[in-house]
């Protein structure tokens, strides 16, 4: 597997780098943003993954993860940012990172994330999702149902958006923790729960007719029948 690591610290970049030799990835390293999208634009790069700095002068992580997104590289990306950097995750994961990291951080850790996200199937990003009347458009941050636009709060945006990516999927709360809270978020916290209850209040028209609903003992699931 070909990594490819982005990051103005040097140091840490080339201590990340001959780490993950010893574990039998191949690795480059630059250290300037708008020379690692010279070099994944391209055509047959050969990179399966993106290490990426969140802030480097000249193009910053986010700018980055955008345009290789624009330009339909669907490389996954992992963002190391420190603590305190002002990047929201849903803001991340919506710009197209697949995850993030905060430094510092234990390098074992980094490792598992490179290999829980090379074990992800690929999915073409499209800028909007749609199930049934349920529209969201990621560049936008923009959602409505059946054209009326729905009022959500990063949370709810980032919920939604991870509910129409796996319609009719059981998602359980864990996933969803890691896919829009921070990783050291209290699962047991009823806050994520009553995230998901505002949520499920804004998409439905009335209490009997639920697009997103509860799986006892599993998770949540958006379903992709309208119920009778």
């Amino acid at each position: 597997m070909n990594i490819l690591i982005i990051d103005d610290e040097i140091k840490l970049a080339c201590k990340i780098a001959e780490g993950l030799r010893i574990k039998d990835y191949d690795v480059d390293t630059v250290f300037d943003g708008r020379e690692g999208l010279a070099l994944l634009s391209k055509p047959g790069h050969g990179y399966d993954l993106l290490i990426l700095d969140l802030l480097m002068p000249g193009m910053r992580g986010y700018d980055l993860c955008q345009q290789l997104r624009a330009e339909h590289i669907m490389i996954p990306i992992i963002v190391l940012t420190a603590v305190g950097e002002g990047e929201d995750k849903t803001a991340l994961l919506s710009a197209g990172a697949d995850e993030y990291m905060q430094k510092p951080f234990v390098f074992m850790e980094l490792v598992a994330r490179i290999e829980s996200v090379l074990r992800r199937p690929r999915q073409v990003m499209s800028e909007t999702l749609r199930v049934l009347d349920v529209e969201l458009n990621r560049k936008e941050r923009t959602a409505n149902r059946d054209g009326v636009p729905l009022s959500l709060t990063q949370k709810e945006f980032g919920l939604l958006e991870y509910f129409l990516s796996n319609p009719n999927k059981v998602l359980p709360r864990a996933e969803l923790i890691a896919h829009v809270w921070d990783d050291q978020y209290e699962p047991l916290s009823p806050l994520i729960d009553l995230s998901i209850t505002s949520l499920r209040h804004k998409l439905d028209y009335d209490d009997h007719h639920t697009m997103l609903e509860s799986v006892s003992g599993y998770g949540y699931r958006l379903r992709t029948v309208r119920p009778p």
